[in-house]
């Protein structure tokens, strides 16, 4: 379970904010991606209570068309102005040798702070397993170099080291963590590590409801042999929202052809968080008196 919600979380957060936390000279585009660059709309930016800086880019209008470069391209920019997001989380996991399928929803809050750094948290409250629905309320942080599973109904917080004091480790970043998805980073390297093009929506499954959304073209990953995805990844599908640049649409299928699909609804980019949400992101423990609480540092 805690792999599977883990990979969620890591797919999401690298959709959304790239490889580093600051701006980075690394974060330019390329040469191969100015042009691109210089064809997209001006960017649209506003004040945001308590953040500095801009908000988010102008949505391509649908006369642009899409290309791999171009969708590259704006999704690099979006993860720079990427301040706060929320959203509804529709998760399936589908077994291909069983024929199993367990379907999770919930909400997802993420911020990016300066004092805070990056903080993601995914908290579902339903399971549909073999059809049969239940509320089951379980809670996952990334929070600096932690990563948080809080199982509510059975009071246990379990708390991962994933990096050590002081490391400069990205969890997400192709070769160097346990979650290689590159969105986000250099258009260059996704292309260096990756085959791509574009696809449409599907015809059916959670993803077939983006259609009445304004979702740009897909973009397809197949991982080039040789490369750290190429034993984790078939290929990974792709989809963002135009007007929030944010991804709302993944789906990713595995060597033994196992599917894991993940969609957003209700997504809102750069709001300010309120209590509850905010309450969501922390990583302290709660009473040892009525939890079960499990710390497990990092193994070297």
């Amino acid at each position: 379970m805690i792999e599977a919600i883990g990979a969620l979380a890591g797919w999401i957060a690298a959709l959304c904010v790239g490889t580093s936390a600051t701006f980075s000279p690394a974060l330019l585009p390329s040469a191969v991606e100015a042009p691109a660059m210089a064809a997209m709309p001006p960017v649209v930016v506003a004040p945001v209570v308590g953040v500095p800086g801009p908000v988010a880019p102008a949505a391509p209008t649908p006369a642009e068309g899409d290309d791999v470069e171009r969708l590259l391209a704006a999704q690099e920019l979006a993860a720079r102005n990427l301040r706060a997001f929320t959203a509804l989380v529709h998760y399936v996991t589908d077994d291909e040798l069983l024929g199993d399928r367990v379907i999770r929803k919930g909400r997802i809050v993420y911020e990016q702070a300066p004092k805070t750094g990056r903080r993601i948290a995914l908290m579902f409250d339903t399971v549909i397993e073999n059809k049969r629905k239940r509320a089951r309320r379980t809670h996952f942080v990334f929070s600096d170099r932690w990563l948080v599973e809080i199982d509510h109904d059975e009071k246990l917080f379990i708390k991962r080291e994933i990096a050590a004091p002081g490391e400069t480790f990205d969890p997400f970043r192709l070769g160097e963590g346990p979650i290689p998805l590159p969105i986000g980073q250099p258009a260059s390297e996704v292309l260096a590590r990756f085959d791509v093009k574009l696809v449409d929506l599907p015809d059916d499954g959670p993803l077939a409801k983006l259609i009445d959304r304004p979702v740009s073209q897909g973009l397809r990953l197949v991982p080039k042999p040789g490369t750290p995805g190429e034993k984790e990844y078939e290929r990974i599908d792709l989809f963002y929202e135009r007007t929030t640049r944010l991804p709302v649409g993944i789906a990713v299928v595995e060597p033994n052809g196992d599917r894991k699909t993940v969609r957003l609804d209700d997504v809102r980019r750069n709001v300010d968080l309120d209590a509850s949400q905010r309450e969501t992101l922390r990583i302290e423990e709660p009473d040892p008196a009525e939890w079960r609480i499990d710390i497990r540092p990092l193994q070297r």
